[in-house]
């Protein structure tokens, strides 16, 4: 097939990450082109595989902005236009009224988005997601590529702590640090990321004495190997339509405790899903009951890691556009 997939962004993150993660398997078998903005972070992750075409960064309402890709469309006839959030699937969905384009558009949070009414065929990230579209919509997950790695079932001593993510207020780190400052057991808490928020997270930890206990560890590239060197992964944000941290933790994790955000609601048992004012309650919980907590995690591994390899989500990928790309 001749696949176009379309993502206006400027920046980096986990929308990015598995949107790369996606066109790269695909230009295994397909003809794939890259439809976004010049944004070196993207760029330079494509296969050679891929084809990429950027365009200008203009707003949904710039009609030089349809031109460019009504031009686009015109030149290459693809099969699928396979669009991700809601300015890419705005843009190609009222192009679509004009031209034979067969659009996929997938939603990968719940909150934003009403264009995701309008399109016949979407798809969703997460049950979550998928409630925040009025039409019926297909719930694929994100994947990633799965490197193989031994995970150890002992607990440390103090007990080992880490979040994961973009310093930023939607991401709760605030909140979690509030609640281990509440800790009555030794732990240390390490918070990989970087981000705004920094300096005020910085301040909070120093208020609350928390010096010794909490720790920035930056931007990190191996998060695989350090998910395995602490026992228990956190997710303390306030919203999300979907974690790739939560999905990493099923291959590498020990024990995942989670907010009632996105993915993880699909995953985990109810014992493993906490709201912010009760984090440091369940922290210690988990502390006290490694064996029980450690083993209710492993079967949820056993249970979804298939689902959630990129080669899995892609198969799923290329059996909805062949049934949605027109015949005769």
């Amino acid at each position: 097939m001749k696949i176009a997939q379309v993502l206006t962004s400027s920046g980096w993150g986990g929308t990015e990450t598995v949107f790369i993660l996606l066109v790269n398997e695909l230009s295994r078998k397909h003809d794939v082109t890259v439809i976004t903005y010049d944004n070196p972070a993207i760029l330079k992750e494509l296969s050679p595989n891929v084809k990429p075409i950027i365009i200008p960064e203009t707003s949904r309402k710039n009609l030089w902005g349809y031109w460019l890709l009504y031009r686009i469309f015109v030149k290459e006839s693809f099969d699928i236009v396979h669009t991700h959030g809601a300015k890419a699937s705005t843009m190609v969905y009222w192009l679509s009224r004009i031209l034979p384009i067969c659009q996929i558009a997938t939603k990968h949070n719940s909150r934003k988005g009403s264009i995701f009414n309008k399109i016949s065929n979407t798809t969703a990230v997460s049950r979550t997601v998928a409630r925040s579209i009025k039409n019926e919509t297909m719930v694929i997950h994100n994947g990633i590529n799965v490197i193989s790695r031994e995970i150890e079932d002992q607990r440390h001593d103090p007990f080992r702590i880490m979040a994961i993510g973009r310093l930023d207020p939607i991401k709760g780190f605030d909140l979690l640090i509030e609640q281990v400052a509440k800790l009555d057991i030794p732990f240390q808490l390490d918070i990989v990321g970087d981000g705004p928020e920094k300096n005020k997270l910085l301040q909070k930890i120093d208020h609350l004495g928390l010096a010794g206990q909490v720790f920035f560890k930056g931007y990190q590239n191996n998060i695989p190997e350090r998910m395995g060197q602490v026992d228990l992964i956190v997710i303390s944000s306030r919203s999300e339509g979907f974690s790739m941290v939560a999905v990493e933790s099923l291959f590498y994790g020990k024990v995942l405790l989670s907010t009632h955000i996105g993915i993880s609601q699909d995953l985990l048992d109810d014992s493993l899903l906490v709201g912010h004012e009760n984090l440091a309650v369940k922290i210690k919980e988990i502390a006290l009951n490694y064996e029980k907590f450690r083993n209710c995690f492993k079967a949820t591994q056993k249970k979804y890691q298939r689902e959630f390899s990129i080669e899995h989500v892609t198969t799923v990928y290329e059996e909805l556009f062949k049934r949605s790309v027109p015949h005769g």
